[in-house]
């Protein structure tokens, strides 16, 4: 029996010396799921959510049950799913299964210098809101969508500089789902 896995795993490697062969992605990938326009301070900021998978779960918005019902978002410079700075990410648990109204029982929001980790804006220890003003969970297809409303004040952490900047914006996104 484990001969014929080492020969199946053999046999689906590349030889030595050939390059393993990973087809570009279709055109428009990745697909475009939604936008996030805000204010931080004084300034306008942009984002959209990318829908990233192929063959697998990986939108940039979903809701998932593996650690308590969690929504999250992340960001991307609109036009550039590649961007690794200035990422947004909202994350948001809830006692049941989000719908118009629910308040989450713990929400972060942070803007990122770079990546996901580092130096960042971050509403980590302030008063932050997230007001659900629509959602759909499609039936079935793993897909659906949330618009809404959010608030904090972000203040720098991971050593980032600056002063404190209020946070205000909105959000309309298809998002990813599962185990609702």
């Amino acid at each position: 029996m484990w001969r014929a896995a080492v020969l199946v795993l053999a046999l689906a490697a590349p030889a030595a010396g050939q390059e393993a062969y990973y087809p570009d992605p279709p055109p428009g990938y990745p697909p475009v799921l939604g936008d996030v326009a805000a204010t931080l301070g004084r300034d306008a900021v942009a984002w959209q959510t990318y829908d990233f998978s192929i063959g697998a779960f990986d939108a940039s918005a979903w809701i998932d049950t593996y650690d308590g019902i969690t929504f999250k978002l992340i960001g991307y410079t609109p036009g550039d799913p590649d961007a690794e700075t200035g990422r947004l990410r909202v994350a948001a648990t809830y006692a049941s299964t989000p719908q118009v109204g629910s308040k989450p029982t713990a929400l972060m929001i942070e803007i990122f210098d770079d990546g996901l980790e580092g130096p960042r804006l971050s509403s980590q220890g302030r008063a932050a809101v997230l007001e659900i003003t629509a959602i759909e969970l499609g039936s079935g297809s793993g897909y659906g969508s949330m618009s809404g409303r959010l608030t904090a004040e972000l203040c720098p952490r991971g050593g980032k500089n600056g002063a404190c900047r209020k946070f205000s914006g909105t959000f309309d996104t298809g998002l990813q789902f599962s185990g609702l």
